[in-house]
């Protein structure tokens, strides 16, 4: 433990249920290192800083904190696309299929809704006027070398 924030980059750039590649924590060569599951987010108390919970194909949910998300690029990759639809196939079988917006909302749970962006009457010019200044590195910057 040194008192230093981990990077929680990985945490920004994945959400849930992306593609991820991941190295299990045990490998017996010649195997394939890496393995295509989904992300399920970060975990709370348990293993290193980033571990996250990952989705395995059967159902099962397992910690990591080696993996990545997929780039366009490789998600574009047909290789990578075949390898993804045998993982759909065996989870749903696991899991069940995915429940349809009319299911949902039979069990009471609403459809996520979109909002406006926030404004209101007394919002006007004034109380949140365009930015006129330029920002710079230095605007607001209170240090003064040498004194």
């Amino acid at each position: 433990m040194s008192g230093e924030t981990a990077n929680i980059s990985q945490f920004c750039e994945l959400a849930w249920y992306n593609w991820i590649m991941y190295c299990p924590g045990t490998i017996d060569y010649p195997d394939e290192l890496l393995h295509l599951r989904k992300y399920l987010g970060p975990t709370i108390n348990v293993g290193p800083a980033m571990t996250a919970e990952i989705l395995q194909h059967n159902g099962e949910v397992v910690y990591q904190s080696t993996y990545w998300a997929l780039t366009v690029e490789e998600q574009a990759n047909s290789t990578v696309q075949q390898d993804m639809v045998p993982f759909r196939e065996t989870a749903e079988e696991h899991l069940g299929a995915k429940l349809t917006h009319a299911e949902l909302e039979e069990v009471g749970i609403p459809v996520t809704p979109e909002y406006l962006p926030y404004s209101d009457e007394d919002q006007n010019e004034t109380t949140f006027p365009d930015l006129v200044e330029e920002v710079t590195s230095e605007v607001g910057d209170e240090y003064r070398p040498g004194w």
